[in-house]
């Protein structure tokens, strides 16, 4: 990268019980660089850059890694790229493992993106750093695993800027909240205008961040989000089997302040959507980073489990101002509990939403874009009646 690096430190991690009591401390700190020049984010409607059960005719082998080339494709920009937003999904899988996704041309880092046992389906969006131009993914598993690769969008000098709102439940079919009180039917979608997202100044929204949960499914099947008014792409930001209760991050650009959410089940199933952000003209940019871990509560140095109702604080500091919001791979391991976590990074008090639902004993993986309070922290809200350990890795941070 030839922009200048700016290097910052995080500090702390701490957590409080659900009685508030101080737990043991599980800080480190960690070195990572960053580039000091921002981009800007240019969406477009969903497009499908690599499925191996066609474009390879094989599964990727025991730990492989595919280099997927971006730039100058698709679309994208052949210099200049500096991190692009995909949705990842893990299929077919024969033995439980992880996928790693980082910049190609970097030592692989100690991350992972995705989670999974055999023959599970899953999918996480991840935003990462491109350093020339392609991305790598790599199967840690000792099985095979079919990977499908959905473009959203990609960074670079010009483009939008990031707004980091306040998180706040824009849809939920279960409550009749902006949508009728039903299910989705099979084969059915809904459109969702998008009025409670803020803009200040107004403007043009172009893009929305939004945490997206299905549950309760009577069968299997995917769920596509697209702007309203296009033609429904060859995508999908969710896959689940029957009574799953799933979330993945989803960016989306944004038509006549409409997006639409499609059911491709031959059953009904529930949706919630909660606001993370959204892009317009102007806003934030963004500084991505090689992916780093911020948090792992396992382990000799580790924190310990989250207890039920446990929320857990990680200080940051900057030698160069502060971010306005951080982009994350937030994990769950071990849990003992069906249950869900909060991230979030405005006041103690976590917001009534969920980033992550597991059922006990599963390890699950999603996205989550946090801004950052008064105090520089982010925080993690164990919604369960079990314990469960927390894993969290960087993948970069917007700011001005």
């Amino acid at each position: 990268m030839s922009a200048a690096l700016l290097a910052f430190t995080l500090l702390l991690a701490y957590g409080f019980g659900a009685d508030g009591a101080l737990a043991e401390s599980g800080g480190h700190q960690l070195k990572a660089t960053v580039a000091t020049t921002g981009s800007s984010y240019t969406p477009i409607t969903p497009t499908r850059v690599l499925d191996t059960r066609s474009d390879h005719g094989a599964a990727v082998p025991p730990g492989d890694t595919v280099v997927l080339r971006l730039a100058g494709r698709y679309g994208l920009p052949e210099h200049g790229l500096t991190a692009v937003t995909l949705n990842v999904t893990v299929t077919q899988p024969t033995a439980p493992g992880y996928l790693t996704v980082y910049p190609t041309g970097v030592p692989m880092p100690v991350v992972s993106s995705l989670n999974w046992t055999a023959g599970q389906t899953v999918p996480n969006q991840v935003t990462v750093q491109v350093v020339d131009g392609s991305v790598s993914l790599h199967n840690g598993s000792q099985g095979t695993a079919h990977l499908v690769v959905d473009l959203l969008g990609s960074y670079a000098e010009t483009g939008n800027g990031y707004h980091a709102d306040a998180p706040k439940r824009l849809l939920d079919t279960r409550t009749g909240l902006f949508a009728e009180q039903r299910p989705v039917p099979p084969g059915g979608s809904i459109d969702l205008r998008l009025l409670g997202v803020p803009s200040s100044p107004p403007e043009v929204m172009t893009a929305v961040t939004l945490n997206v949960t299905v549950t309760r499914p009577t069968a299997p099947g995917y769920l596509t989000v697209y702007p309203t008014g296009v033609p429904r792409p060859l995508a999908s930001n969710l896959n689940w089997t029957p009574g799953q209760t799933v979330a993945n991050l989803v960016t989306v650009p944004v038509k006549d302040d409409r997006i639409t959410f499609y059911n491709g089940s031959s059953g009904t199933v529930q949706v919630v959507a909660d606001l993370a952000g959204h892009f317009a003209e102007t806003g934030l940019r963004y500084y991505p980073v090689t992916p780093q871990r911020l948090i792992d509560t396992r382990g000799r140095f580790g924190h310990g489990p989250l207890v039920p109702g446990a929320r857990f604080f990680y200080s940051g500091q900057w030698f160069d101002g502060l971010p306005a919001a951080r982009v994350l791979n937030v994990t769950v391991t071990q849990p003992t509990a069906p249950g869900y976590l909060t991230a979030f990074g405005q006041g103690d008090v976590p917001p009534p939403v969920s980033s992550l639902n597991w059922s006990a004993g599963q390890t699950v993986a999603n996205g989550a874009v946090t801004t950052i309070d008064g105090y520089n922290e982010i925080g993690f809200y164990n919604g369960s009646q079990g314990s469960t350990h927390l894993v969290v890795d960087l993948f970069g941070s917007y700011a001005y």
